[in-house]
């Protein structure tokens, strides 16, 4: 964790990875020590130790960071130059814009994050609602489009069922399960939140892609 308004993420990142508290790694710091020294006694080098003899201790493979994408493009970087490598970011839509990929540059390739649309989706824009969207107001839809199509493709669902009352609609609605979406089957859960479908992401090649799990190799 860190502050919201945290602009130096170095020392949660040293947190992180066990290189800020160094009286919890002495002995690994005394012998990292004693390695240098003698290094530096052969070369004729400096005398004084650098602040980095410890390694990070990284024992996770991804990290979550819920976060817009100027925190991203800060943590990232920060995590490359404390050796934190091969760790995978996740992330959620607020990182589905071209900012990530200009705050976050190399740093954030590879990193996974989820939204509800993908605009350059080729099975989106072959969707009948974008068609319909695009033909009807010359601009392609988003999230809150579809959000909205949605939502007025059920009530004139129960209306053409003969609900013409605010309670018979209530009462309708709350027995709803499951609906066929704009762009999928939408399910309401206990809590009477519609849950959508979502479209993984990643960058690949500094630009934002469909992700898709590995192939598993046949043996």
């Amino acid at each position: 964790t860190y502050d919201p308004k945290e602009t130096d993420f170095s020392g949660p990142v040293q947190r992180l990875v066990g290189t800020y508290y160094l009286e919890d790694r002495v002995d690994e710091y005394r012998h990292a020590l004693r390695e240098w020294q003698k290094k530096a006694k052969s070369l004729g080098a400096r005398k004084s130790p650098p602040g980095e003899l410890l390694s990070p201790v990284v024992d996770f493979e991804a990290i979550f960071i819920p976060d817009g994408t100027t925190a991203v493009g800060q943590v990232a970087p920060m995590l490359a130059y404390q050796e934190v490598n091969e760790v995978r970011l996740l992330g959620t839509n607020i990182w589905n814009t071209s900012g990530l990929l200009r705050k976050g540059e190399r740093f954030v390739e590879g990193s996974i994050f989820v939204d509800g649309v993908f605009a350059d989706d080729s099975r989106f824009k072959r969707s009948a609602f974008y068609r319909d969207f695009h033909k009807t107001f010359h601009e392609e839809p988003g999230l809150l489009e579809a959000q909205g199509y949605d939502a007025g493709l059920m009530i004139r669902e129960l209306i053409e069922k003969g609900q013409r009352t605010r309670v018979g609609l209530a009462e309708n609605l709350a027995e709803l399960k499951t609906f066929r979406g704009s762009l999928g089957t939408l399910f309401m859960n206990s809590s009477r939140e519609v849950e959508r479908p979502l479209v993984p992401l990643t960058v690949e090649k500094g630009q934002i892609h469909r992700w898709r799990p590995p192939k598993k190799a046949h043996k």
